[in-house]
């Protein structure tokens, strides 16, 4: 299809084993509910490919690859894969724009004598594609819409874990926000390598935040962010970094002061430099 205003990285959740898993079962689910009829799977190249794949693994139907165009040598296929013409097949996408693609996709599976009148993708830009498809005579069922993903709250972003994934916010060159997957560490390491900071002190700080967000919301108390370098909550204020052991305590410590974590001034630098994101 067309290029769409803003680019949202497939790749990050098509290679990883654990998310590529579970948008298999998810996308089985799909299947079942609104393709039962389904005996077939089709994944364009390049990109869907691998998700019709893991579908394919987790439905236990068989899958075809369409291909943009047949090749000059080999099988001269448009289509690779064993199939039977008359079969429905169910094409599964990953990220539909205007439907282009998937329009020429249909077309291709309905010349080698196949059915197609459903198609299921992970992510809907919402930008033509379910009407350049209903053209077609095709329905497309998308496991999320980009205006799930551009309106989600940033309340919803979390830290846990050097290895559990974190939903990052950060606004694009269109001017909406993006929404992808990061792990702890890759933050810890984007802050080291953006400031003067050793990767032990990005650490050190990280870890200082979290544990006084964490023991502020565990007490029932409110965070209120208000500024980059220091943050509020109910009944105490602190700076960046620093956790008041007596809840009732009310502390203002200059960012200067704090062990190991002086660089509000160059974080705040590095986050404006990486795209003015937050998390």
């Amino acid at each position: 299809g067309r290029r769409s205003r803003y680019y949202l990285d497939k790749y990050r959740f098509e290679t990883r084993p654990d998310l590529l898993a579970a948008l298999g079962e998810r996308i089985a689910e799909a299947v079942r509910e609104h393709e039962p009829e389904a005996t077939l799977l089709a994944g364009p190249e390049l990109g869907a490919v691998v998700l019709a794949a893991a579908t394919s693994l987790a439905s236990c139907l068989p899958f075809v690859i369409v291909r943009k165009e047949a090749k000059s040598y080999g099988t001269q296929n448009r289509l690779e894969g064993v199939f039977e013409p008359g079969a429905v097949a169910c094409l599964v996408e990953d990220v539909v724009t205007s439907g282009g693609a998937a329009v020429e996709a249909v077309r291709a599976l309905r010349e080698a004598g196949l059915q197609c009148r459903t198609a299921v993708c992970v992510v809907d830009r919402e930008e033509g594609g379910v009407d350049a498809l209903a053209r077609d005579a095709v329905r497309l069922r998308p496991l999320f819409r980009a205006s799930q993903l551009v309106d989600a709250p940033l309340e919803s972003a979390w830290l846990s874990g050097s290895d559990a994934p974190v939903r990052v916010l950060r606004r694009g060159q269109a001017r909406r926000r993006e929404e992808w997957l990061v792990t702890k560490q890759e933050f810890v390491d984007q802050i080291a390598s953006k400031t003067n900071l050793s990767r032990r002190d990005a650490a050190q700080a990280v870890d200082a935040f979290l544990e006084t967000i964490t023991d502020t919301l565990k007490r029932g108390q409110d965070v209120a962010f208000t500024g980059f370098g220091k943050f509020t909550t109910q009944r105490r204020a602190a700076r960046q970094g620093v956790n008041p052991r007596n809840p009732s305590q009310k502390v203002q410590i200059p960012a200067a002061t704090v062990p190991k974590f002086s660089a509000g001034s160059q974080l705040k630098q590095a986050v404006k430099s990486g795209g003015g994101g937050g998390y």
